[in-house]
Order: C-alpha cells, then structure tokens, then sequence
C-alpha cells in the first residue's frame, strides 16, 4: 500500500502507479465544490467488518521529539527520489515525509489545504485558481513560488518523463494552460469541465520538486515537507529530521523518522515487539500473535487497499467477456475475505468501490454473490463446457500470497481449475505485472472514477488488463461534466458497467493494518502510508 496502494511495488518498468495505486482514497472536493457527494463509507456492509482487531491507536498527548523508526519490506535496490518515478511503498512513505502538493485530504475524505492554502473555481468547472502559502521555503531555504508550481505540472505533463499521471491531467489541461499570475496565484484553465481535478492533484505524483531540478537533484530529496532528508540508502534505509522552517505550527511533532528495510513478515514484528522499531505494517494471519502481546496494538486504514486480480483482455480465454463474467461469477468472495483477510475485509462487485461505499446500487450488490450455474452457462456458450486450466501468479509476499492461494481455493469446484505460482517480490513488478495474462495486483483506495481513468480508460499506461471499450470512456468522461447527485450516479453506472465488462476481478477492500508498541500514536494516510506529521510517543 498504497495502497496501494496498498503493494510490494518494485521497479515497475520505469515508472509508479503506487501513488495511485495507492493512490488516494475517496477525497472530497473541499472548497468551492461543495456537494459533491464524495464521501467514504466507513461501515461495513454484506462483507466484512469494520471493527479495529484490537486497539484502534494511542491516545493521550503525544510528547514533542523522539526518532521513529519504521520496518518494512518495500524498499528495493532499484529505488529513487524521483517523484514520478518510484515504485514502492516504502519510497512513497519516505516521499511523503520530504514533499508536498498543491492540496491533500483529511480522514474524512475532504479536501484540504496544502502548499495551496485556498482555491476556487468557476462556476461550470473549467477554471481552478490556487492561492499558494506566503513564506513556504524549500529545504535548502530558497522560497516557494508559483514557477515551482509551473514547473512540476509542466513535468508530469511531459510524456517523456514517464508519469502515470500523465494522461488522468492532460485529459483536462495541458502545459499552456497553467498560468501564472503572480508569485502566490496559480491558474490552472481547463479543456473541459473537471469535477474530481482535486482528487487528481492530491496524488503522490503531483507532490512538487523544485524548479528545473535535474535527477541528481531528485536523490538529495530537497522538498517543501515537514522532515528533509539526512540519508539515503536504496534497498536498506533512509533517515529524516524535522526541518525547523515548516510551515505548521507545532508540526511534525518528531524530530526524525528512520525507514529500515526487513524483508521477513515475522523480522518484522518482531523488531517492533522488542523494541528495535516502533511501527509496521502486518499481514492478517499475524493478527493472533498481536492481539496476545500487551505490549502491542494494532491501528486499521479502513478499506485503504484492494488486491485483485488482472486477465488480459486481449488472449484467450479472457478476449471473451463470456468468460471473464463467469470466472467472476464462479469466485467465492466469502472464502477470500474470512481466509486472506482474517475477515478485515468490504465486498467489492470487481469495480473500483467497496460495501458501505456511497456509489454501491443494488446491482452492484448483487455483483458481489457467487452464480456457478450462471457461470457454467456462460461457459457453455462460450465454447468451453468443460471449462479451463489457469496458472495465476502472484507475488511471494505474505499479503499478495495469501490473496493469490485464497482466489485460488475459491475457485475451487468451478470450470475454472486454477493453481498458483509464487513469483519472488522483487522481480514480480519487472517480469510479471502487465506482461503476463493472468496475475495478481493491488491498487489503494480513492474515488472510483479516479482510479478507472487510470485503468480501464483506453490506452492508459496502467490498464492493465488491457481493456479498451468505447461506452466504458464516455461513461468515464461523463462523470468529470457533473456534480453532486448526478456524479453520484455517474460513478455508480461507471462501476457497473467495469464489473460487468472488465478484466479485472475484484473481490474486496480491506483494511491496511499498521502494528506499534503501545504508547506509539499511529495516523494511517493512503499515498504516504501514514501521516508522520502528526505522529509521536505518548508523554
């Protein structure tokens, strides 16, 4: 994660979808787009529960200072600094305490100020004006204008440099569009209306480097954030410090943060357990051991990440929507969310929306119940009665490993006669992911519109399942023109239309699950993984 994304995103073929993937979680659009009804549903509903498996977090007041340190298995030799360009969660985590965008969201899914302490738009969407904070510097003192603003948009906009970003902002606005009207104010004039513009800028890949950066540049991590960067080694760790010019008053509450790399699950916790690292994040089949430890708790990010499944579109047997239906039908969901889940999980009808969601219709409901004989009819005019054999990859991480053998045993029984592959984590994102026909991926939680722009749009860098349909981009495009009830339902008849279509199969969200010692506050965030800003130990 994030998620995702939520996921063990190691060097993805030159370029990043975590911070996508993992992208962002359901934001509201804040100011100036009032009602537009994007709220997150926190409580579950006919598909897992949205209780915490043990203590939710710390409370009490967190006393100023301290190093925390964080374990995990997401950094990777081929990490770097690059913005647009890493590929792993633990980079994300790192990027997260060095850099910023224009805007960001709160826990409850609303936009929120960020390097732009205010902004507004005209009335049919088509004009976004930021204004920028006075007196935010860069870590190497020099301030932050406007051109830096310019200049980073400009980046991403540039196919050459290699952003998932990169069609989701051009579809709106493109390098001649971004204006600037003085050293505070950023104008951004549309191509056509764009309702979700600030869930787009809220993405990691629209964090901002400073202007006219080069790569040598990237890897110093000089940003606007609340840490700066003391060291950096790719594949084993990083350190930061609290940089004394952040804007925030009382913020970060630490003086640095560690991020150290332990491949192992159990190295993992058990570092935290005995104190040599204060927070990680856990598989579910590691829940037992927590709950029995006092000294530890665990903090959920509810539905923050999905891991699904992708079939090509393009190669047999998935070039028939006949089949991808019926492996859809033939899932038990059920199974997957009680045995890779530990029960931590919202059915999801194979879209980009999870059980309890504001978007979820009762078709879509409907989307989530397993129909084995719809299936073998399917099958049967399909041309394969006898149904199939699939080999289905996945990578040896614990989390995507118990998702890939938990789809595997729920298809157990069905036309589709399944068995698993373990690819090694670190080689999975290279040789595996958007190569292979069938395989496994994750993708972090954010508005579902959001994320089919950037996986079911066609010609989209991380469609993955190579999807291409005509009514799925209007009912895409569709949804940018409208707000309020109608994007509502716009996004609702999107979803619908991708669980009824697509490549991808998508049994559930489920909760990211972070562990620390008791006495250790933990803020769980979606593209930075958790929101170090506001965390600390307890006096």
């Amino acid at each position: 994660m994030g998620s995702h994304d939520e996921k063990n995103e190691a060097a993805k073929a030159g370029m990043t979808r975590r911070q996508f993937l993992q992208a962002g979680a359901v934001v509201g659009l804040g100011a100036g787009l009032a009602g537009s009804g994007l709220l997150a549903g926190c409580g579950g509903s006919g598909g897992g529960s949205s209780a915490s498996p043990s203590a939710s977090g710390a409370t009490g007041a967190v006393k100023p200072g301290g190093i925390m340190t964080l374990a995990t298995d997401q950094l990777f030799p081929k990490d770097n600094l690059n913005t647009l360009t890493n590929t792993t969660d633990g980079v994300d985590a790192l990027e997260g305490l060095l850099r910023e965008g224009l805007v960001t969201y709160d826990m409850a899914f609303t936009a929120q100020p960020r390097l732009a302490q205010s902004w507004e738009t005209n009335a049919d969407l088509t004009e976004y004006t930021f204004h920028l904070r006075p007196n935010v510097t860069w870590h190497d003192g020099t301030p932050f204008t406007a051109k830096d603003a310019e200049w980073s948009l400009q980046r991403i906009l540039d196919p050459k440099e290699g952003s998932g970003m990169n069609a989701r902002l051009l579809q709106s606005f493109g390098p001649n569009d971004i204006k600037v009207v003085d050293d505070l104010t950023l104008k951004l004039q549309l191509k056509q209306p764009d309702s979700l513009l600030l869930l787009a800028l809220s993405n990691q890949q629209c964090y901002f480097t400073k202007a006219n950066s080069t790569k040598a540049d990237f890897e110093k991590g000089i940003g606007t954030g609340p840490f700066k960067l003391k060291s950096w080694n790719p594949g084993q760790s990083y350190e930061v410090e609290k940089y004394a010019g952040y804007y925030v008053k009382g913020e970060p509450i630490l003086d640095g943060v560690r991020g150290i790399s332990i491949p192992e699950a159990s190295t993992k916790l058990q570092a935290v357990a005995a104190g040599t690292s204060d927070v990680t994040q856990i598989s579910f089949d590691q829940i037992p051991v927590v709950k029995a430890n006092p000294k530890l708790q665990i903090t959920p990010y509810e539905k923050g990440i999905t891991y699904n499944v992708v079939c090509d579109c393009t190669v047999k047997p998935f070039n028939d929507n006949r089949v991808r239906q019926a492996l859809k039908l033939s899932l038990d969901r059920t199974n997957v969310i009680a045995v890779a889940y530990a029960g931590q999980g919202f059915a999801s009808p194979d879209a980009w929306v999870a059980a309890g969601d504001p978007f979820m219709t009762p078709d879509l409901i409907a989307a989530t119940k397993m129909d084995r004989a719809k299936a073998t009819q399917l099958m049967t005019e399909a041309g394969l009665p006898n149904g199939v054999d699939l080999e289905l990859k996945y990578p040896g991480d614990p989390l995507h490993a118990n998702f890939g053998l938990a789809v595997v045993a729920g298809l157990k029984g069905s036309l589709f006669r399944v068995t698993g592959k373990q690819i090694p984590a670190d080689t999975y994102w290279d040789t595996v992911w958007m190569k292979d026909p069938f395989c496994v991926d994750d993708w972090n939680r954010r508005h579902p519109i959001e994320t089919m722009v950037l996986n079911c749009k066609t010609g989209v860098p991380w469609n993955e399942s190579k999807f291409s349909d005509p009514k799925m981009d209007a009912l895409i495009a569709k949804a940018y023109t409208v707000s309020g009830d109608a994007l509502k339902q716009a996004t609702s008849d999107a979803c619908l239309y991708m669980s009824q279509n697509s490549g991808e199969v998508i049994p559930a969200y489920l909760n990211r699950l972070w562990t620390a010692r008791v006495g250790t506050k933990v803020v769980p965030w979606t593209f930075s993984m958790m929101d170090f800003r506001k965390m600390g130990f307890l006096a």
